[in-house]
């Protein structure tokens, strides 16, 4: 006997591409929604360029609303945003703990 599930029949393209947008591009949790192993759903995504772009899409998004939560905490005064976005975005004005020098 054998303890290999059968393998599960691969859902339309629209049906992977809510499930990646509803999980906001985390592929976990879209494989979670699809029934499927992250591992399959990563196999998927790779054959298909229309899912790659969708899954970076939503990932983007998400990537969007972070920046959001991010910019209303800097405007409340919230000193760890205040001090990540100046050490990210901030670093061409010095901002940064770590000084490069270039010996050219």
């Amino acid at each position: 006997m054998s303890n290999r599930k059968a393998p599960i029949k691969r859902p339309d393209d629209s049906t992977i591409v809510a499930a990646l947008q509803k999980a906001n591009g985390i592929v976990t949790g879209a494989a979670i929604a699809l029934g499927c192993s992250r591992q399959t759903l990563h196999r998927w995504i790779s054959e298909s360029d229309s899912l790659k772009d969708e899954c970076d899409s939503a990932r983007e998004q998400l990537i969007d609303i972070a920046e959001s939560a991010l910019l209303k905490k800097i405007k409340k005064g919230d000193i760890a945003a205040i001090i990540f976005c100046l050490k990210t975005q901030g670093r061409n004005r010095g901002y940064s703990e770590r000084h490069e020098i270039n010996l050219s």
